[in-house]
This record gives C-alpha cells, structure tokens and sequence, in this order.
C-alpha cells in the first residue's frame, strides 16, 4: 500500500501488522506517484494484497494503474485500488463544459 492512503486503510494496515502479518508501505514522489518499479520489487511470491487508491481527491493524483496491474497480475496478487469516482466525475463534467 502506498504512504498516501486514507488514514482508516493505514490504520487496518497497522491493526494486520500487529496480527503478525507484514505489511509494505511504499513512498510516493513529490507529486503522488508510486515509482513502478518500487512496487515490482516489493511484491513477493507471499504477497497477498496489493492496495493502491487509484485516484486520490485530496492531492489529485491518478497513479498509473496499467502498469501498476501488468506487476500485480504477474505476481498472482489480489489488486484492491480504490474505485476512481473523482475521475469519473471529472469526465462527466469536462463533457458538460465541452458543450457550453
């Protein structure tokens, strides 16, 4: 999961931890994003979970969920990211103003 997560998910994540499950917390660079490549190497054959916030309102930031998935699904994880609703809210509205 990446450092940038909402508070709860963070604190679910501790609360595994202290179940005695490991739990990799990946930084963000200055804008958000995940460096791929961090994520690749922190998957393991044991990696059960992984869970990226696909769009995150607060900061506005999409990480790059094609590529993020080509490393997921070659690892056999599950994929939880968070369902992207300001974007979609963002398209419906760009085409409102498209039509203004």
């Amino acid at each position: 999961m990446l450092a940038t997560e909402h508070k709860c998910v963070l604190e679910a994540a501790n609360a595994l931890e202290r179940e005695g499950f490991r739990v990799t917390i990946l930084p963000v660079d200055r804008r958000g994003i995940v460096a791929v490549a961090d994520l690749e190497r922190a998957i393991e054959s044991r990696t059960a979970i992984v869970s990226i916030m696909a769009a995150h309102n607060e900061i506005g930031v999409i990480q790059p969920l094609a590529e993020i998935g080509k490393y997921v699904a070659n690892a056999a994880s599950c994929s939880i990211p968070t369902p992207p609703r300001r974007l979609v809210r963002f398209r419906s509205m760009s085409k409102r103003w498209r039509s203004i």
